[in-house]
């Protein structure tokens, strides 16, 4: 990086730091005075917090996938629904802002002080370009002929070549100019596009969201494209109204987009603060019952007779009674939302320090089993927003279907690699890349 481009870029992140700053205190204040106080509604405060946050966003720069991931879970699953709801004079969403940003920045804080080591110039082949596309051909032809098929087919023939097709698109993504960059995320987003046209229903708009942020943090990674957060800040009111309209078949008013799916979570949540549910169904079995479906929801019932069922489904028996609900339906409590079902206000800062803690350690342990590859790690910070809006079962049932198959194909190559470098010697160092004393 040229001394110009490092003066130019010096001012804008003190610029970005500072923003942070003034949000985080706003946040930790606004939630001093809330305990303590009782704040109700406050047209000052939401102005504070909903103003500060945007000013953070606008003024950040090219930031990591675990932040950029929870920026848009920020942008599209708390401020828009918070603004709407305090438009349509809904109740206070703000203490679960303000707790949302903070938990970013402690996360963030964590991830940046274990970042993915570096592995030196490792040149791609014409083998990676052949394999690479295997993989998209075989994603492409599956989101053809998934028409009518089950979750189990696919399983097979989308998630895992789209996911396995984005360990060598690292690979290539690392010594490629940024226009063949560009063209294979176009091959991917047509790819994902056959996907929608032909077996997508209108449900799982995250997941369709993750098949697109997850080659685009990747290249980001590695080469910086233009890719800012604001553009999502810019691009949110159209997409919500899209992501109303594939999912009820109309582009809904404020209140529509205040209080559908994208927003449910929260209303959800707001009805869990002066509910007693956690009395009757909560408690610290239940919670752990719960939490093992963060790690292995993906696990089949047949191999697992006795796993949990997930709280979003459950909860509909449990808490609105199951008459006039079909038997498969489910709702979106939310990762605070669930916390306050299983744990009622009491323990909820507990729950929230300790769920915050275990995507740390996740994240630190799936970077470090990773061999130096980074798409194992985005793929995990994607899927938080899954989690953010539908709880520990909801990631679990998502994120270990991209995330499982890039380890283990990572970890055949490193041990080819390394079986192949013991064999012929130095010639094949190159294999597992220079590392950084």
């Amino acid at each position: 990086m040229s001394q110009r481009l490092r003066r130019a870029q010096a001012p804008s992140a003190s610029l970005a730091k500072m923003t942070e700053w003034i949000s985080q205190v706003i946040c930790t204040l606004y939630l001093m005075f809330y305990v303590l106080v009782d704040l109700s509604y406050s047209l000052i405060w939401f102005l504070l917090i909903i103003g500060s946050s945007v000013v953070r966003l606008i003024f950040s720069g090219r930031i990591s996938s675990i932040k950029f991931s929870l920026y848009i879970a920020l942008i599209y699953l708390y401020l828009g629904p918070t603004i709407g709801l305090f438009i349509n004079g809904a109740e206070d969403a703000l203490p679960f802002v303000a707790l949302f940003i903070l938990a970013i920045d402690v996360i963030a804080f964590f991830a940046s002080r274990w970042p993915p080591r570096y592995i030196g110039e490792v040149k791609s082949s014409y083998s990676d370009v052949f394999v690479w596309l295997c993989f998209i051909f075989c994603a492409g032809i599956g989101g053809v002929v998934l028409a009518g098929s089950d979750k189990f087919a696919s399983l097979f023939a989308f998630i895992i070549p789209f996911s396995l097709s984005l360990v060598f698109f690292e690979k290539l993504a690392r010594d490629s100019r940024v226009s063949y960059l560009l063209l294979m995320l176009v091959v991917y987003f047509l790819v994902i596009g056959i996907y929608i046209i032909f077996y997508w229903h209108g449900f799982g708009r995250l997941v369709i969201g993750a098949y697109v942020l997850m080659p685009v943090l990747i290249a980001d990674h590695h080469r910086d494209f233009g890719l800012r957060i604001w553009h999502a800040i810019v691009l949110a009111p159209p997409f919500l109204m899209v992501s109303h309209l594939s999912r009820y078949g109309s582009w809904g008013g404020l209140q529509d987009l205040a209080g559908g799916s994208a927003a449910h979570h929260l209303v959800l949540t707001l009805q869990l603060v002066h509910s007693d549910i956690h009395v009757l169904n909560g408690g610290f079995g239940r919670f752990l019952e719960q939490f093992s479906l963060f790690f292995l929801n993906w696990v089949p019932r047949d191999l697992w007779p006795n796993k949990p069922i997930g709280l979003g489904l459950i909860s509909v028996d449990e808490w609105f009674g199951r008459a006039g609900f079909p038997d498969g339906f489910t709702i979106s409590l939310g990762m605070f939302g669930e916390q306050l079902y299983l744990s009622g206000p009491f323990f909820f800062v507990f729950y929230w320090m300790f769920f915050v803690l275990c995507i740390i350690i996740t994240r630190v342990f799936i970077k470090r089993i990773s061999f130096h590859h980074i798409a194992p790690v985005v793929a995990f910070d994607v899927n938080l927003i899954s989690f953010v809006w539908g709880g520990g079962a909801t990631f679990g049932s998502r994120s270990w279907f991209f995330i499982v198959p890039m380890l283990v194909t990572l970890f055949i190559l490193e041990w080819s690699a390394r079986k192949a470098k013991s064999r012929s010697g130095p010639a094949f160092a190159w294999a597992l890349g220079p590392r950084r004393p």
